[in-house]
C-alpha cells in the first residue's frame, strides 16, 4: 500500500506517547512513594488502576469496533487518552491521581487495540513481523528519550511535568493523524455490522483458537510484568543505585531494544513466530532470575543485567503479537482487538497486584521477597510455551463462526482491502 511505511511510523509515534504514559509511572516509584507516603500495594493499586480501567473499556469497546473506520475510533480514543494524561499532570493528591490515571487507560487500553488493528489491516502476514518489530520500537524510544527526559523533569523540578510532557506531544501527533491517515474502512466492505453484543462475544469466544490467542496474551503478560513494577524501588533500596542513575537504565536498555526489536521481526519473517518464541522464553529465564536475585553490585553489572532483561523480556512481544495477529479473521479483526486489549491489560493489572502483595517493605528498607515474583514468572512463561504451540493461523482452522458476517458477507479468508480517502 502506498504510504504504507509513514502510516507504521505514525502508528509508532502514537504507540510511543501511550507507552512512556504508562512506563513512567513505574521508574517514579520512588518519587511517588515517597511524595505521597505509600505502601507497596498502594503504589500498584496506583499502577494497577490504568490497566483495570484499559481492560474494561476494551471489553464495550470490542462491541463497537468494527462498526467506524479506524481512523475515527483511533482519533477518539487518542483524544480521550490525551484529555486524561493531562488531567494526571494536575492531579494533587494521591486520590485524585488514582481516578485520573483510570481515566487516561480507558482511553489508553482502546487505543493499542485500534494501533494493532491497522497494522492488521495494512500489512500481510508475511511482512507483519516487521511491520509489529518497527511498531515495537516505540517501546525503545520510550525507554531512550521519553522515560529519561520524563525521569529528569521529575527528579529535578515535579512529578507532573511528564504528563505534561506526553499531553503536548500527544495533542500534535493528534493534528497529523487527522491530515496524513486514511480513513481505513476496508473492513466495512460487506455493509456495517449490527450492534449485537451476544453475537459479537459469540463470534470471538466461540471458535477455539480465538480462546487460546487470548489466554496466550494474558499468560505473557502476566508473566512479564510481575517483574516489572518493582524493578526500579529495587535498584534503589537493595542493589544500590541513586534516583538519577536509574535513568540509565531505560535510556541503555532502550538504545539495545531500538536494534533488537528490527531483528526480532526479521527473524520472525523468515523462520517463524513460534520457533523464535521458544527461543526467547528460554533465553529470558536468564535476566528474569539475575534481576530479581540481584545483590548489591556495581552499577556497571546491574546496568547489563536489566539491559538484557529488556532485550530479551519485551522481545517475547514480537513473535507472540506476529502469531495472534494471523489466528484472526479480518471480519472480526477490530472486535478481537479490543478483547486481546482487554485481556492484556487485565494480565497487567493482575502481574501488578499479586506482585504488590508478595513485595514487603519497610518506611525506606529493603525490597523483600522480588525473588519469588521471578519464579512465578518463570513458571508461567513456560506455560505459554504450551499455548502457543497450539495457536493456529486463521486460514488452517474449520471452527470461525459466521454469525457476525456483515449483510453481504466477505469470505474468511479475505484480506480487506484497505480505502484510503
Amino acid at each position: 500500500m502506498k504510504n504504507e511505511k509513514w502510516i507504521i511510523y505514525l502508528l509508532a509515534a502514537l504507540n510511543f506517547t501511550h507507552i512512556m504514559d504508562f512506563m513512567i509511572m513505574m521508574p517514579m516509584g520512588e518519587i511517588l512513594m515517597s511524595k505521597f507516603d505509600l505502601r507497596p500495594d498502594q503504589f500498584s493499586l496506583l499502577v494497577s488502576s490504568y490497566t483495570v480501567a484499559a481492560a474494561a473499556s476494551g471489553f464495550f469497546a470490542s462491541f463497537l469496533a468494527d462498526r467506524y473506520p479506524r481512523k475515527i475510533s483511533l482519533l477518539f480514543v487518542y483524544f480521550g487518552f490525551i484529555i486524561g494524561t493531562l488531567a494526571c499532570s494536575i492531579a494533587h493528591t494521591y486520590e485524585v491521581l488514582l481516578i485520573t490515571r483510570a481515566l487516561t487507560g480507558v482511553f489508553g487500553g482502546i487505543m493499542s487495540a485500534q494501533v494493532m488493528a491497522i497494522i492488521t489491516d495494512l500489512v500481510p502476514y508475511e511482512r507483519r513481523g516487521k511491520a509489529i518489530g518497527m511498531l515495537m520500537s516505540a517501546f525503545s524510544a520510550a525507554s531512550v528519550i521519553g522515560v529519561p527526559f520524563g525521569l529528569y523533569l521529575a527528579t529535578h523540578y515535579t512529578w507532573n511535568l511528564p504528563f505534561f510532557l506526553i499531553g503536548g506531544i500527544g495533542i500534535g501527533l493528534a493534528v497529523i493523524i487527522i491530515r496524513i491517515l486514511p480513513v481505513m474502512d476496508g473492513h466495512l466492505a460487506g455493509g456495517i455490522p449490527p450492534v449485537n453484543p451476544v453475537k459479537t462475544f459469540l463470534a470471538v469466544f466461540r471458535s477455539q483458537n480465538n480462546r487460546i490467542a487470548l489466554l496466550q496474551t494474558f499468560l505473557a503478560t502476566l508473566a512479564h510484568f510481575m517483574i516489572i513494577p518493582f524493578i526500579t524501588p529495587y535498584l534503589i533500596r537493595n542493589v544500590g543505585f541513586a534516583q538519577e542513575e536509574i535513568i540509565y537504565v531505560y535510556m541503555i536498555g532502550g538504545i539495545a531494544t531500538v536494534f533488537s526489536s528490527p531483528f526480532i521481526g526479521r527473524m520472525i519473517d523468515r523462520f517463524d513466530a513460534r520457533t523464535i518464541y521458544y527461543i526467547l522464553v528460554a533465553a529470558a529465564m536468564i535476566p528474569v532470575f539475575a534481576l530479581t536475585h540481584l545483590p548489591a553490585v556495581s552499577i556497571y553489572i546491574a546496568l547489563g543485567v536489566t539491559t538484557l532483561f529488556f532485550i530479551l523480556g519485551g522481545a517475547r512481544f514480537i513473535p507472540s503479537s506476529t502469531a495472534i495477529t494471523g489466528a484472526i479473521p479480518p471480519h472480526i479483526r477490530g472486535s478481537f482487538m479490543s478483547f486481546n486489549s482487554c485481556v492484556q491489560q487485565l494480565g497487567t493489572a493482575t502481574a501488578s497486584l499479586v506482585a504488590g502483595h508478595i513485595v514487603t517493605a519497610q518506611a525506606s528498607g529493603p525490597i523483600e521477597h522480588y525473588g519469588l515474583t521471578g519464579w512465578i514468572s518463570a513458571g508461567i512463561s513456560i506455560c505459554t510455551i504450551f499455548i502457543i504451540s497450539r495457536l493456529q493461523r486463521y486460514e488452517d482452522t474449520n471452527d470461525q463462526p459466521e454469525i457476525y458476517q456483515p449483510q453481504n458477507k466477505v469470505l474468511v479468508s479475505e484480506e480487506p482491502e484497505t480505502t484510503l480517502h
